[in-house]
């Protein structure tokens, strides 16, 4: 399949979806259609104008006028800016004045018809010119009512350096030399047939997502994920629907980025709101339902486009929301999300003080309104056993986060003594509010003693589940590695510690501190059992700087108390002084807690205030930070994002949801983190084995292990690394990883060996997978993953040398040759970084003209100097491929200055390339090809324009073999030689290219014969 023919495909999917097809041609200027007077313009007027006119009947021309203005002639002060403006504008309406009775006043005239898709007009273009800094051709755009609201760029499946990431880097491109064509886009598109990927004009390549959902498609994994990206999403029902309420807007301190939902987002959001809308209408029971939705994958987002949607329908007569947590910092961050995503909930969010404040936004609200509050602010007042109604509306819909923890305990229970224990919390939120609907969101299933959740919330309404999002790259895997401190604990102590264990709630009556406190202390007196503090910190900074040699990034630790946590601190400072610094802008490792001002001094310095936490926050969230691990107890471990963080060291006991909690810190998706990896220092795994049991069954709807041990990827390791040594069979490898001359010695070797290989293959007509190069580079790719994980392994440490040198020869063939060129982003970075273990390979790439002898040349005055420099190395396939990638790599450069003088110069340089190559060229290696013609000859007829004496010659080649290879014949050795001659001095004969250097020698073959009168005429 052609590049040409996934575009004819994608126009019958679109035709098939009820879009009307153009060529770009017919709709430039002076075209059929006269769609546009200008190149630059991208909005196709008479088709805007039309649908203004169609859609906002009895409007003043002057203002249609006005709003078709104001839409062409738009231009934001950034692309971003002008992105939210303007969407802002085609969803909610174009602001335009109208005078009525002498006065003037804004009306908002509609672009689109939400409710009517047959009302509006849908256009697929292929070829769409645009003139910016240049003028380009997007492969396709997606016109609703005359404006671009879709760029899809598609790439050759055929072609191996075109891949997806090569559509992603062309649509970086044209925001950069067409950005009008990007001010209304909604979505972009990239695909190169087998892989296909929707993003936001602001995401990085790793946050492209894929659309596995479709009508009419009941097994996606069996069609191309372009045909399911295309029925699904571009359906024009479900385009509108996206369009309208699954885009939104987060602003920080980083700038303003765009967010548009994956496909999990849309359909559970579509299922919640349809869930609570028949809940409302039928005045059912309040049960939203749940929502799994596995952490990292995006459940905040979820949240706003649910709040969002109900907030505009009409049916729930402007709902009130209210957002409950049971953690401050959940709240905090929860609260966070939807204040920067202000545009698609219409209002700006508020965050309760305190019981006070909540009962007089509820009481007092009439309807209207988004809330954020931790659910201990329904508790009673001291001394009451009920609270009172806030509000008996059925329009308030109540989201409670982490639904599993505590959102239910209706049943009073007799303690030891027989007195009654009070009711759980939900039972209160639930008389304060009794007529609301309740929906649970949760990262992590419902644990089968949770009894009373279904009662809470009912059935299920979505699932996305862990292998669900790790199939989709909307999280990474997690692997598991234990490192126990060997000591002798009391298990049974442990054990009998466990119904104490649950973090101390900051909201917490003040009663409860001192027994969770005991808990602690006793647990805090194991583990910092005299000698085991030493030999941690002594693992965990060697294991710490073992994990940085192989991926970049940022770790946190697990204290079992704040005790704990800056004695550990303080250990860990000892071996790395440098760490440490008192300035909370400043040093490479932290505490984050909170202290009382009864701590002792050793505690207080490490106090973090809210304000320091936030410092905090932004440090170990920014990758160029040099702060590199944090020590925490119970903060961050709940409702923290932050993608670079990839090891968790764990010196707390945990269990079920709060382990899983936990271990997700490290899921996220970052540039090319294989996965999180999870080190056990405190004997967690059976816990971890059975939080993962209930993670999978969750009730018969889980699938898929959301951990895997390091054991796992340490065998990926050991067998990319076996492939890797087949590979370069031949070579000898002996002294690479220990001695950085025999490793310099060998780089060059390996590289030629496998630019050899994959010679071969290229000559071959085979369509097999490359087995050189490319297989090399892609298997490299595989082992730096793997390593990544598991490099931490006693037998990975070994093999870490090893594999330095294959990065290095890998490093080399994407920087120095071309058939190394073309790779994504994140196999480059993966490449480039070159793990140097103990020096092996210091800069062993960074000049490997050095390391083969030669002076880098100035390409644009190429003499014969060089190239006979370069003729004289004896890796000659990595020479000719070094060659290539400099004439490559210069003829590029001059294109970006001009085109013409490119040309020439490319043809030139062509010619040198060509000399190089055929300079090498042997007599025998004449004959050899010559044979092999005259085998291919004898099978098919002869061409028509070849002569007697010629087809003679070439019989008498395949006839008599032996004695033609030893040259046994005077005049055929001569001729041989002569065009041998012939060949290495034709700068027009591409050698590597064997058909184009057969056809030149058939023809000197010809002149030849009649000069040296072969074969010789039998006497009469």
């Amino acid at each position: 399949m052609t590049e040409n023919d996934l575009e004819q495909a994608c126009i019958e999917w679109f035709k098939e979806l009820g879009w009307e097809y153009a060529h770009g041609e017919a709709i430039s200027p002076g075209g059929l259609h006269q769609e546009r007077d200008h190149y630059t313009e991208v909005v196709l007027a008479p088709r805007f104008r039309s649908a203004l006119e169609r859609l906002n009947p009895d409007t003043p021309a002057s203002a249609l006028d006005e709003a078709e203005k104001k839409v062409r002639q738009f231009a934001g002060q950034s692309l971003m800016e002008g992105n939210r403006d303007l969407y802002v504008w085609l969803r909610d309406g174009i602001p335009v004045e109208v005078e009525t009775d002498g006065h003037r006043r804004q009306i908002y005239l509609a672009a689109f018809d939400w409710s009517d898709t047959d009302r509006n007009d849908w256009l697929i273009v292929n070829q769409f010119t645009v003139k910016g800094s240049k003028t380009v051709r997007p492969d396709m755009v997606a016109f609703v009512n005359g404006l671009p609201l879709s760029v899809i760029e598609l790439k050759n499946p055929a072609d191996e350096k075109a891949d997806v990431y090569a559509a992603f880097n062309q649509i970086g491109n044209y925001k950069n030399e067409i950005p009008q064509l990007f001010e209304p886009n909604v979505v972009c598109v990239i695909s190169d047939g087998a892989v296909a990927r929707i993003g936001s004009i602001s995401a990085d390549q790793e946050r492209y997502m894929p659309w596995r959902i479709a009508d009419g498609i009941n097994e996606p994994a069996r069609h191309l994920e372009l045909e399911v990206l295309v029925r699904g999403l571009f359906e024009r029902n479900t385009f509108l629907t996206y369009f309208r309420h699954f885009v939104a807007y987060q602003t920080n301190g980083a700038g303003t980025f765009k967010v548009v939902a994956g496909y999990h987002q849309y359909h559970g959001v579509l299922k919640g709101v349809e869930r609570a809308l028949g809940s409302i209408r039928n005045r059912r029971d309040g049960k939203g339902g749940v929502m799994w939705f596995t952490q990292g994958s995006g459940k905040s987002f979820l949240a706003v486009f649910y709040v969002g949607m109900l907030r505009e329908h009409l049916d729930l007569e402007n709902p009130t929301i209210v957002v409950v947590t049971d953690r401050k910092d959940l709240d905090g961050q929860l609260y966070e999300t939807f204040s920067s995503c202000r545009i698609p909930l219409r209002t700006v969010p508020v965050q309760a003080t305190d019981r006070a404040d909540l009962k007089k936004a509820l009481s007092e609200q009439v309807a209207g309104g988004i809330f954020f509050t931790t659910i201990q602010k329904f508790a009673p007042e001291k001394g009451l056993d009920t609270v009172e109604e806030l509000s008996s509306r059925h329009n308030i819909i109540v989201i409670c986060d982490e639904a599993h923890r505590t959102q239910y305990g209706f049943k009073s229970e007799l303690d030891k003594k027989g007195e009654k224990y009070r009711y759980g919390l939900a039972k209160y939120m639930h008389d304060a509010l009794p007529n609301a609907l309740y929906l649970g969101l949760t990262g992590t299933p419902i644990s089968e003693n949770d009894r009373d959740t279904e009662a809470v919330f009912g059935t299920y309404v979505d699932i996305y589940d862990v292998l669900a999002s790790q199939k989709d790259g909307t999280t990474v895997p997690i692997h598991y590695e234990q490192r126990i401190i060997d000591l002798k604990i009391n298990r049974d102590e442990l054990d009998s510690l466990d119904d104490e264990l649950e973090k101390l709630l900051e909201d917490d009556p003040e009663e409860q501190s001192t027994k969770t406190i005991s808990a602690l202390s006793r647990l805090e007196s194991i583990a910092m059992a005299d000698g085991r503090l030493d030999k941690l910190a002594d693992d965990l900074v060697s294991h710490w700087d073992e994990r940085l040699e192989a991926i970049d990034g940022k770790g946190m630790i697990v204290a079992i108390s704040r005790k704990a946590a800056v004695a550990l601190y303080d250990e860990i400072i000892k071996r790395r002084p440098e760490w440490h610094s008192d300035d909370v802008d400043k040093g490479v490792i932290k505490v984050v807690m909170t202290s009382p001002a009864s701590d002792s001094p050793n505690l207080r310095k490490h106090a973090t205030s809210a304000q320091e936490k936030k410092m905090l926050e932004k440090r170990i969230k920014d990758p160029e930070d040099t702060l590199r691990l944090v020590i925490v107890r119970d903060m961050w471990l709940t409702g923290f994002d932050a993608p670079c963080l990839h090891t968790l060291y764990v010196d707390k006991p945990m269990r079920g949801q709060g382990l899983m909690q936990a271990v997700a810190r490290v899921n996220r998706v970052w540039k090319d983190k294989p996965g999180g990896l999870v080190v056990d220092y405190i004997g967690i795994g059976e816990e971890l084995k059975a939080a993962i049991a209930q993670y999978t069954r969750a009730r018969g709807h889980g699938h898929g292990e959301p951990v895997e041990f390091i054991d796992e990827a340490l065998s990926i390791l050991k067998e990319t690394i076996d492939i890797i040594r087949d590979m370069l069979h031949g070579i000898d490898l002996t002294g690479v990883a220990t001695d950085a001359k025999r490793a310099l010695a060998a780089l060059p070797l390996a590289m030629n060996h496998l630019v050899k290989l994959n010679q071969k293959k290229n000559d071959s007509k085979e369509d097999a997978k490359p087995e050189g190069v490319k297989r090399f580079l892609d298997q490299v790719v595989k082992l730096t993953k793997a390593q990544a994980l598991a490099g931490t392994h006693p037998e990975a440490l070994l093999l870490r040398n090893e594999i330095a040198f294959y990065q290095a020869v890998r490093a080399g063939l994407v920087k120095f040759t071309s058939v190394g060129a073309g790779k994504n982003k994140v196999e480059k970075e993966a490449a480039m970084r070159q793990i140097v273990a103990k020096g092996v390979l210091v800069n062993g790439v960074t000049d490997l003209y050095k390391t083969l002898g030669v002076d880098k040349p100035d390409i644009s005055v190429l003499d014969e100097t060089f190239l006979n420099k370069l003729a004289e190395i004896p890796q000659k396939n990595l020479a000719a491929e070094l060659l290539q990638r400099l004439i490559d790599d210069e003829i590029h450069a001059r294109a970006q200055r001009n085109t013409t003088q490119a040309q020439k110069f490319s043809k030139k340089l062509a010619d040198a390339i060509n000399r190089y190559t055929n300079r090498g060229l042997t007599s025998a290696q004449v004959i050899e090809e010559l044979i092999k013609l005259a085998k291919e000859i004898a099978q098919d007829q002869p061409p028509p324009d070849m002569g007697e004496d010629e087809f003679a010659f070439y019989e008498a080649l395949r006839e008599n073999e032996s004695a033609v290879r030893e040259m046994g014949d005077p005049i055929l050795k001569a001729l041989a030689h002569e065009l041998t001659d012939k060949l290495r001095k034709s700068a027009t004969i591409d050698w590597q290219k064997r058909e184009t250097a057969r056809a030149r020698m058939r023809l000197l073959v010809k002149v030849l014969l009649t000069k040296y009168k072969y074969p010789p005429r039998q006497a009469a």
